[in-house]
């Protein structure tokens, strides 16, 4: 199965505090995934991780207020095998030590382009290909 056919059943949840760059990925993003949602801090993250069905997590690290990695630090706590995406604009060894210990599944230096969310998204979906799988049990019974 090609990464769009699996994206098209997934829902994301997108974290960013520049409103700019939440539209653009909402733009770029929307027509691969069954839903985007967009929290602009991680309060909001939080709410809506608790709210909605969440299948892969992308975050930006600096935010105002707490980071994207103390949002990856709780969701780990909860849930050690959900897909998720840092992005940052630091090249610092420490925020990558700290995703790393994480178990991050995409760490991505800004600026962004194409071919590395891409190459992200596919290694998330991978962890994500049980969830989604169909298993033929009988002729017209799956």
């Amino acid at each position: 199965m090609k990464l769009n056919n699996r994206l098209k059943y997934c829902h994301l949840l997108y974290i960013d505090d520049q409103s700019s760059v939440r539209s653009d990925i909402y733009a770029l993003l929307a027509p691969s995934f069954k839903s985007i949602h967009l929290a602009e801090d991680v309060t909001a993250a939080r709410r809506l991780y608790q709210e909605q069905e969440i299948d892969i997590i992308i975050t930006d690290i600096e935010m105002p207020g707490e980071s994207g990695l103390d949002f990856v630090e709780e969701v780990r706590h909860k849930n050690h095998t959900l897909p998720i995406i840092v992005l940052t604009a630091f090249t610092d060894t420490s925020y990558l030590l700290h995703a790393a210990n994480l178990q991050i599944d995409g760490y991505i230096t800004k600026p962004l382009t194409f071919d590395k969310l891409g190459s992200a998204l596919e290694s998330a979906v991978k962890k994500l290909s049980h969830k989604y799988s169909i298993i033929k049990l009988a002729n017209a019974i799956s």
